[in-house]
């Protein structure tokens, strides 16, 4: 085996990555990347140092559409670029519900993993808001 692709839950993807890295692995990682952006730096610094090979999952860069846009620009054929607007998307927000209990088989220690240990809310813990520093991705009993 040369290479893995790594799509777990963003907060486990760090560790998977940089593992991944020592052990002489190339690595293929869905977005999102990390949970911070010392996560990403860290996974970058491990792959520098093994000398392998990092990709992340970002398919919007090689639709058409996109490479065209980057090449109007890059040609000038927009002429000068005076301004650029981008969007930063607010951070995960306290849902506010209550806590449920853990569904039963699921091992929530290990759910949450390297990120902060936080209480167990289903529709938190499925792409919904989600509460800060706690873990992203649908739990395997909210499936």
């Amino acid at each position: 085996m040369d290479a893995i692709v790594t799509a777990t839950p963003d907060h486990w993807r760090a560790l998977v990555t940089i593992h991944a890295c020592q052990a002489g692995k190339d690595v293929y990682a869905e977005k999102a990347l990390s949970l911070t952006i010392r996560e990403g730096r860290l996974m970058v610094e491990a792959a520098r140092k093994y000398k392998r090979v990092f990709q992340v999952g970002s398919q919007q860069r090689s639709q058409a559409v996109n490479r065209l846009s980057c090449e109007f620009v890059r040609t000038g054929k927009l002429g000068t670029i005076k301004q650029v607007v981008g969007n930063n998307f607010p951070s995960p927000w306290e849902c506010g519900l209550p806590a449920q209990p853990v569904p039963a088989g699921l091992d929530w220690d290990m759910w949450c993993g390297p990120a902060p240990l936080c209480r167990s809310t289903r529709t938190c813990s499925r792409r919904a808001p989600i509460p800060a520093g706690c873990p992203s991705g649908p739990t395997p009993a909210a499936r």
